[in-house]
């Protein structure tokens, strides 16, 4: 078993074989992934959308997002703070990562697909 400095290690020696440094070019699993993927355009070209498609290419990067999935807010206490100009009868917690298991439980769209324009006149 591994303690958390050895884990730590062994992750980073494994980004840099493939010549990523985990804590100063990507911060989340995600970025090193698509580094990885990126890579192999070298040896195999690896397009996720072909050249005319290139806009819905950047349209998905600039959507992919990371970091922490936690709801902040601040201090609450049921019957005494007030939000909104109304007392506060409950307090729900939320946990965003249980979307995850949602996701992976459904079908997700696969295969050719079409992309529309829209009219802007």
């Amino acid at each position: 078993m591994y303690n958390l400095h050895e884990a730590i290690s062994e992750t980073l020696k494994f980004f840099r074989k493939h010549d990523i440094d985990l804590l100063k070019e990507v911060l989340t699993l995600s970025g090193a992934a698509n580094k990885i993927l990126q890579s192999f355009r070298k040896v195999v070209a690896v397009f996720l959308f072909p050249e005319k498609q290139k806009d819905l290419y950047k349209l998905v990067r600039q959507q992919i997002v990371g970091g922490p999935s936690l709801v902040f807010s601040r201090h609450e206490k049921v019957g005494e703070s007030i939000v909104d100009n109304n007392l506060v009868q409950s307090i729900v917690g939320c946990d965003a990562n249980a979307l995850y298991l949602y996701a992976i439980g459904v079908n997700i769209p696969t295969g050719p697909f079409t992309t529309y324009k829209r009219n802007e006149k």
